[in-house]
């Protein structure tokens, strides 16, 4: 098992560090939609890792995004959200970059990329789209989720994750 694996153990919400097994539970997120869009192309993270320069890795700290992810409006505010394997992945395997190109510009105030790839995520769904996902399998040639945050009771140990 991964040292990640306790926080399936967490409240659904909380901020890890470490290699993911320090855990600090969060309140719960908003009821914001989101969109994972997954593409039939995988990536090797060794190579994502490879290709990272850390000359370019962001100096923004950590906690500050949190506290302003945690602000209202924060959690859509595309300048709280980091990933420094983005732009190894997308150098890559371009077409991920024309994906999240192509869902930045229907709307989506939030398009990033999930760890090393090759999942993209939006939040931050576009007013007069009722699901997000109208058509896009077909324009992007890839799977298309549209769901929602979950978390569970702290206190309660018998559910695991639910509405």
């Amino acid at each position: 098992l991964g040292s990640d694996i306790s926080f399936f153990f967490s409240s659904g919400t909380a901020y890890c560090t470490g290699r993911g097994e320090q855990i600090a539970s969060l309140p719960p997120l908003g009821p914001e939609p989101i969109c994972i869009i997954k593409p039939p192309e995988g990536l090797s993270t060794g190579l994502v890792y490879k290709t990272l320069d850390l000359e370019k890795l962001s100096d923004k700290d950590p906690e500050q995004l949190l506290a302003n992810m945690q602000k209202p409006g924060g959690l859509v505010d595309a300048a709280n959200y980091v990933n420094d394997l983005e732009p190894p992945a997308l150098s890559i395997e371009p077409r991920i970059a024309a994906i999240k190109a192509a869902v930045k510009a229907k709307g989506w105030r939030v398009c990033m990329m999930s760890g090393s790839g090759t999942s993209i995520f939006a939040l931050g769904q576009p007013e007069g789209d009722a699901t997000g996902l109208e058509g896009w399998q077909e324009d992007l040639r890839a799977t298309c989720f549209a769901t929602r945050f979950i978390a569970r009771a702290e206190d309660d140990e018998k559910v695991w994750y639910g509405e």
